[in-house]
């Protein structure tokens, strides 16, 4: 496994990763023992069907969606969700590491990390909404919005996503 093949992905969603299953595509050209790491966010259903595809085609295959933004991948910040075999994420865990800050193990199936990831996005609507809700409340009640922010992050919820985010709004 030290000498396998790694390809890596960062598409932008589910038809662009699968696309490269395409009879001829590049998963096709990868050799057996070749390990494809997915960076993407894509469904449960796509990570599902990669997995199964790269079985078949004797490769490994690492899922890891990561959650950061264009700053925190210049700065290495990334948060990197791993899932899939041992011996695949043996082979590509130093090139994660590298990556980001931390490399989250969530175990052998790669659509956990997929599920996991979605889920974090999930939670970052619900907060960006209700922020800005309370952006507007406290504005209309002539409250400055970064004293608001402050309080937010100092007495509540220190959170990078509020901090970030919140500078924006």
């Amino acid at each position: 496994a030290g000498n396998a093949a790694v390809f890596a992905t960062i598409l932008s969603d589910d038809s662009a990763v699968l696309s490269l299953l395409r009879d001829g595509g590049v998963f096709d050209a990868l050799p057996k023992g070749a390990i494809h790491v997915s960076l993407s966010t894509i469904s449960v259903a796509a990570s599902k069907i990669l997995e199964e595809e790269h079985a078949r085609r004797g490769q490994g295959y690492v899922s890891a969606p990561v959650f950061g933004r264009p700053d925190a991948v210049v700065e290495g910040r990334l948060r990197i969700l791993c899932a899939g075999k041992p011996d695949s994420i043996e082979v590509v865990l130093p090139v994660l590491e590298a990556l980001g800050s931390r490399v989250f193990l969530l175990g052998d199936s790669p659509p956990v990390a997929n599920l996991v990831k979605l889920s974090g996005n999930f939670m970052i609507g619900s907060a960006l909404e209700a922020l800005g809700e309370s952006f507007a409340l406290v504005r209309k009640a002539g409250v400055d919005p970064g004293l608001f922010l402050e309080i937010i992050n100092d007495a509540l919820f220190r959170s990078p996503l509020y901090e970030n985010y919140g500078k924006i709004m």
